[in-house]
Protein backbone atom coordinates (compact mmCIF):
# COMPACT_ATOMS: atom_id res chain seq x y z
CA UNK A 1 0.00 0.00 0.00
CA UNK A 2 1.24 3.50 -0.84
CA UNK A 3 -0.42 5.79 1.67
CA UNK A 4 -0.57 9.56 1.06
CA UNK A 5 -1.42 12.16 3.69
CA UNK A 6 -2.38 15.83 3.34
CA UNK A 7 -1.38 18.06 6.24
CA UNK A 8 -3.85 20.15 8.18
CA UNK A 9 -3.88 23.77 6.95
CA UNK A 10 -2.57 25.00 10.32
CA UNK A 11 0.62 23.93 12.06
CA UNK A 12 0.46 22.28 15.46
CA UNK A 13 2.92 21.43 18.21
CA UNK A 14 4.87 18.29 17.40
CA UNK A 15 3.68 18.09 13.80
CA UNK A 16 7.08 17.61 12.20
CA UNK A 17 8.02 14.94 14.77
CA UNK A 18 4.81 13.13 13.92
CA UNK A 19 5.54 13.41 10.19
CA UNK A 20 9.07 12.02 10.67
CA UNK A 21 7.56 9.11 12.58
CA UNK A 22 4.95 8.50 9.88
CA UNK A 23 7.68 8.39 7.22
CA UNK A 24 9.75 6.03 9.39
CA UNK A 25 6.75 3.71 9.63
CA UNK A 26 6.13 3.67 5.88
CA UNK A 27 4.21 6.77 4.84
CA UNK A 28 4.60 7.03 1.06
CA UNK A 29 3.76 10.67 0.34
CA UNK A 30 2.95 13.81 2.24
CA UNK A 31 1.23 16.80 0.65
CA UNK A 32 2.42 19.84 2.56
CA UNK A 33 -0.59 22.15 2.43
CA UNK A 34 -0.34 25.23 4.65
CA UNK A 35 -2.16 27.97 2.66
CA UNK A 36 -1.80 30.61 5.39
CA UNK A 37 1.90 29.99 6.03
CA UNK A 38 4.66 32.23 4.80
CA UNK A 39 7.68 31.03 2.89
CA UNK A 40 10.01 31.27 5.90
CA UNK A 41 7.64 29.25 8.06
CA UNK A 42 7.42 26.52 5.42
CA UNK A 43 11.22 26.50 5.11
CA UNK A 44 11.55 26.04 8.86
CA UNK A 45 8.93 23.26 8.77
CA UNK A 46 10.77 21.41 5.99
CA UNK A 47 14.13 21.74 7.79
CA UNK A 48 12.66 19.74 10.66
CA UNK A 49 11.96 16.79 8.36
CA UNK A 50 14.81 14.31 8.06
CA UNK A 51 16.59 14.80 4.70
CA UNK A 52 16.05 11.16 3.66
CA UNK A 53 12.27 11.68 3.78
CA UNK A 54 12.05 14.97 1.88
CA UNK A 55 11.69 13.31 -1.55
CA UNK A 56 8.28 12.12 -0.34
CA UNK A 57 6.98 15.66 0.22
CA UNK A 58 4.82 17.46 -2.35
CA UNK A 59 4.48 21.20 -1.87
CA UNK A 60 1.27 23.17 -2.47
CA UNK A 61 2.74 26.69 -2.11
CA UNK A 62 6.12 28.35 -2.64
CA UNK A 63 7.06 25.77 -5.23
CA UNK A 64 10.64 27.02 -5.45
CA UNK A 65 11.22 25.43 -2.02
CA UNK A 66 10.80 22.04 -3.75
CA UNK A 67 13.99 22.76 -5.66
CA UNK A 68 15.79 24.26 -2.66
CA UNK A 69 15.10 21.25 -0.42
CA UNK A 70 15.05 18.52 -3.13
CA UNK A 71 11.44 17.60 -2.40
CA UNK A 72 9.48 15.05 -4.42
CA UNK A 73 7.30 17.47 -6.30
CA UNK A 74 4.72 20.20 -6.37
CA UNK A 75 0.95 20.36 -6.34
CA UNK A 76 -0.89 22.86 -8.53
CA UNK A 77 -4.06 24.47 -7.20
CA UNK A 78 -6.16 27.63 -7.49
CA UNK A 79 -3.47 29.70 -5.74
CA UNK A 80 -0.64 28.28 -7.88
CA UNK A 81 -2.13 26.97 -11.13
CA UNK A 82 0.93 27.09 -13.40
CA UNK A 83 3.94 24.79 -13.64
CA UNK A 84 7.07 26.86 -12.87
CA UNK A 85 9.42 27.31 -15.84
CA UNK A 86 12.36 25.89 -13.90
CA UNK A 87 10.62 22.61 -13.13
CA UNK A 88 12.20 19.51 -14.65
CA UNK A 89 9.57 16.74 -14.80
CA UNK A 90 12.35 14.16 -14.67
CA UNK A 91 13.24 15.42 -11.17
CA UNK A 92 9.85 16.49 -9.77
CA UNK A 93 6.35 15.04 -9.82
CA UNK A 94 3.47 17.42 -10.59
CA UNK A 95 -0.06 16.88 -9.34
CA UNK A 96 -3.14 19.07 -9.70
CA UNK A 97 -6.43 19.44 -7.86
CA UNK A 98 -9.60 20.37 -9.72
CA UNK A 99 -12.81 21.39 -7.97
CA UNK A 100 -15.00 21.89 -11.03
CA UNK A 101 -15.43 20.79 -14.64
CA UNK A 102 -14.20 24.24 -15.70
CA UNK A 103 -10.88 23.68 -13.95
CA UNK A 104 -10.49 20.31 -15.67
CA UNK A 105 -11.01 21.92 -19.08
Amino acid sequence: MNLAVITLPECFEGETSLVNSLFFHGLGKLHLRKPGAGKEMLSDWIREIRPEYRKRIFLHDYHDLAREFSLGGIHLNGRNPEVPEWLDRKLFTVSRSCNSIQEIR
